[in-house]
């Protein structure tokens, strides 16, 4: 008789943690579908979006415009941009690639190591905690997903067992810190600061340093060299971090009230608590793990204080990080057993994070669902539907829905600049960035992705040099937002474009915003 490699009950349960997966996987896609498409920020969307856009096109970052941190996140939307050519369909494959990878990530962190309705949970928590609130690339989910791929790893292998095992972990960490450095910054940082205290508490810690360098400094040359610009980027960095725009987000780090916030405060403390009715022995055996599970919390609350990301989204690393905390309880719960009395607050423990996760899971659900159909109170809409819904008409992103105000007069600026011939030059000064890739014009160079007076671009050499170029070269044609009874906004002012509009002529306007055409056209 041939004999199978898995026995019976093996097999039962491959098949169906294998259905559970592809399940999940399914109903997150359908459930990002329905969120998704439902409210645009014209800031916030609009300037990463342009940012990819100016990367599809072939402009270099740093060196034809200037972004305030790294260039990954730019770089993954233009992938799906090249893939699906822009619209929604390349946002939407965007969602469902990084938001699958993770929900998978997250089951095979935890198959191996806890019970089949338990990785059930966690993998729905991860799927579930990651995109839905926000449905739409936001580059602190990409900074994210690197972090998570290395904290994969290090669960696979911790207690490293040869040298060489540890050393191929430490270049995948090193890795993806830089990674995630260069697509969001702090978080880049926290988890640099995470993942090194973790190989330090490990085993074979010169051998997983090692790898660690070289993974950080080979993953940083690479990326850099990507840029086509890197003494560009050096001094972009510089500009940026000189400008000093991030000091009031360092000054809640001191606020205890915002650490407690989306409670990733409380599986800390039932993991510490935990702890301390463990056997030490136990506890030094597994040290790197609790090392990697307290980083991970770190990096969640210190992206959560120092990051401009809504809290109520601020839930990605949720579903590894509760996976972490299971992974340990299972490794400590048999030194605790010895004692009927700890065993039994370590079993209510236990239990008290089942409930605390499908909680989770329901509220977010909830709260994702009621966001998307507007079924709450309206002071807690998105404020794209304070006035009441309007479905785009312009092509790339026809059907999705924004305020009715915007809306209407974002379809009637771009009409209107799809009859300005392509030849002409276009320079946006409002935040509807947005409009260069609706029309599928090109971004005007030598500017900032995003505007704001007094930090974009940076005061000094940063100014000096977008002021030159718009002065050296006047745009055919300015977008603006037009202040009652002047048509200079603070935009004009802050970057002293004021002896420009002499040279220019009101041509037709759409509520708040304008647009001036050069005399000489």
């Amino acid at each position: 008789m041939k004999t199978h490699w898995l026995n019976l009950s093996e097999q039962k349960k491959l098949w169906l943690s294998t259905l559970i997966l592809f399940s999940i996987l399914i109903a997150n896609a359908l459930f990002i579908n329905f969120c998704a498409f439902r409210g645009f920020y014209l800031f916030d969307f609009g300037l990463f979006l342009d940012g990819a856009w100016r990367v599809y096109k072939g402009q270099r970052v740093y060196a034809d415009f200037y972004f305030y941190t790294g260039p990954l996140h730019l770089y993954m939307l233009a992938v799906f941009f090249w893939l699906f050519g822009f619209g929604k369909a390349a946002i939407l494959a965007h969602l469902l690639v990084v938001g699958s990878t993770v929900i998978i990530v997250t089951f095979f962190s935890a198959i191996k190591r806890l019970p089949l309705f338990i990785v059930t949970i966690l993998t729905l928590l991860s799927a579930t905690c990651y995109y839905t609130n926000r449905p739409h690339p936001w580059y602190d989910h990409s900074a994210y997903l690197w972090g998570i791929l290395a904290t994969w790893a290090l669960i696979t292998y911790l207690p490293f067992q040869k040298s060489r095992q540890a050393f191929k972990v430490g270049i995948i960490c090193g890795a993806m810190v830089v990674f995630a450095l260069l697509t969001k910054t702090n978080i880049g940082l926290a988890y640099g600061f995470a993942f090194l205290i973790v190989l330090l508490a490990g085993s074979e810690q010169l051998s997983s340093l090692k790898g660690y360098v070289i993974g950080a400094v080979t993953s940083f040359l690479f990326v850099i060299l990507s840029t086509r610009a890197p003494h560009a980027f050096f001094d972009n960095m510089h500009q940026a971090l000189s400008s000093g725009i991030q000091q009031n987000k360092i000054q809640l780090l001191f606020s205890v009230q915002v650490w407690l916030k989306n409670f990733y405060w409380l599986p800390a403390l039932i993991v510490l608590c935990n702890v301390l009715l463990a056997d030490r022995r136990t506890v030094l055996k597994h040290l790197a793990l609790f090392a990697l599970f307290f980083g991970t919390a770190f990096v969640a609350l210190f992206s959560l204080n120092t990051g401009s990301e809504c809290y109520p989204a601020n839930l990605s690393l949720m579903g590894i990080y509760l996976t972490l905390v299971f992974i340990l309880l299972e490794q400590i719960t048999p030194s605790i057993q010895q004692s009927k009395k700890w065993f039994i607050l370590n079993r209510l423990t236990y239990w008290a994070l089942v409930i605390f996760a499908v909680c989770e899971i329901v509220f977010t659900v909830t709260f994702a669902y009621a966001r998307a159909t507007q079924d709450i109170h309206p002071e807690h809409r998105l404020p794209q539907y304070r006035n009441g819904f309007y479905e785009l008409k312009t092509k790339p992103f026809q059907g999705w829905r924004f305020d009715v105000y915007e809306g209407q007069i974002l379809d009637e600026i771009v009409q209107f600049v799809n009859l300005i011939p392509k030849k002409d030059s276009l320079l946006v000064l409002s935040h509807l960035f947005i409009v260069y890739s609706l029309a599928g014009r090109n971004s005007y160079r030598g500017i900032p992705v995003d505007f704001n007076p007094g930090t974009d671009p940076a005061p000094g050499e940063q100014w000096h040099k977008v002021h030159e170029r718009i002065l050296n070269n006047p745009p055919d044609w300015i977008l603006v937002s037009k202040e009652p009874g002047r048509i200079a906004n603070e935009l004009v002012e802050y970057l002293q474009l004021e002896p420009l509009l002499p040279e220019y002529k009101l041509i037709k306007t759409w509520g708040k915003y304008g647009i001036l055409r050069r005399n000489s056209l």
